[in-house]
């Protein structure tokens, strides 16, 4: 199973602190790979055991994305107001890419909306150092 990063400030314990947490109680991040049909979180102060992130502790990891199409870095608020599969972004408040661990690329907004990529759309270029936590 290939890995893959999301970059967050601050790794959620709880579903009620994650970005794609929405206030009716649902995972937006969830919800998107069942096809936008909802997944609710569990009860307060736990994680849905489906969820997705995992904390990397030792490897600071990043990427960088091209467009297949342009064969340069993507202009997400571009595509965000003319590509029918990111509709659901606002395009004015682009958050970036997010990786999953299953490999699936998403497309986000800093409202904490989530939209899939289509799948041969865009290239990941990995970017990746790894840093001695103790001497930080």
């Amino acid at each position: 199973m290939s890995k893959a990063i999301l970059e967050l400030n601050k790794m959620p314990n709880l579903c009620e602190e994650c970005l794609f947490y929405k206030i009716t109680g649902i995972c937006d991040i969830l919800s998107s790979k069942n096809h936008y049909m909802p997944v609710y979180t569990p009860p307060k102060n736990s994680r849905h055991p489906d969820c997705p992130l995992k904390e990397i502790n030792s490897l600071t990891a990043g990427f960088t994305v091209i467009d297949n199409t342009t064969g340069e870095y993507p202009d997400t608020e571009k595509i965000a107001l003319t590509e029918d599969w990111a509709n659901k972004l606002i395009y004015c408040d682009i958050y970036g890419f997010a990786l999953l661990e299953d490999g699936h690329m998403l497309l986000v907004d800093d409202c904490g909306n989530a939209v899939h990529c289509p799948p041969d759309r865009f290239k990941v270029i990995p970017i990746q150092s790894t840093i001695d936590l103790e001497k930080r």
